[in-house]
């Protein structure tokens, strides 16, 4: 979809190992859907095409039909390999990407709208806490694949040292809040507890 000119998709990683989860986050139950199509449809309603970034042999809830599903072919990069496999796919067809995780299932398309508004002439513009970037709450310009390769071959995995090689345009919090004054697009789901918190906050919603 067409922001100030400029066309914008999506990209979803979701190849982590939930370690602290104990299960697959993509799977879990959030209100009528499943977490990873919850994220998907939040995302495709605001830009497209998305893509979904998973893990080699990853099982996965059913996609919609206008969902591109990439496989990442070593499971050992991390997501910065990810977002490197997201926009090596869709470099041709958008001059960027919201990028986020399969496991913020409040995330707000106003917020998405937020951040694509606000990327000017930046390469990335992303949530920023103090000093800390949030890399899975971005938009990345495609022309950005370019620079993640030598990271990849020298195994310098760290998206936050990647973002601060780029142009990288921080909004903070206080910004954030304007559009999402509980913050809840960037809340992330790591553990058991904070599932239940998540359940808590979308049965007050939609209860």
């Amino acid at each position: 979809k067409s922001y100030a000119m400029i066309n914008v998709g999506g990209i979803v990683l979701c190849g982590g190992q939930s370690r602290r989860m104990g299960k697959s986050k993509a799977w879990l139950q959030v209100g009528q859907k499943t977490m990873l199509s919850r994220i998907v449809d939040i995302v495709r309603e605001t830009v497209s095409p998305v893509a979904v970034v998973a893990g080699h042999g990853q099982s996965l809830p059913p996609l919609p039909p206008d969902v591109i599903l990439i496989r990442d072919p070593v499971s050992s990069k991390g997501p910065l390999m990810g977002v490197y496999m997201g926009l090596k796919h869709l470099r041709h067809e958008v001059e960027a990407v919201f990028v986020t995780g399969c496991d913020t299932p409040l995330l707000r398309r106003e917020c998405i709208e937020f951040l694509i508004h606000r990327l000017d002439k930046w390469d990335i513009v992303a949530a920023k806490e103090g000093d800390f970037f949030h890399p899975l709450f971005g938009v990345y310009r495609t022309s950005v694949v370019s620079q993640i390769i030598p990271l990849l071959r020298d195994n310098r995995l760290s998206l936050q040292g990647f973002l601060g090689t780029c142009k990288t345009r921080g909004i903070s919090l206080a910004d954030l809040s304007v559009v999402d004054p509980t913050l809840d697009s960037i809340r992330n789901v790591n553990t058991p507890e904070e599932y239940q918190e998540i359940l808590d906050i979308v049965l007050q919603q939609e209860g």
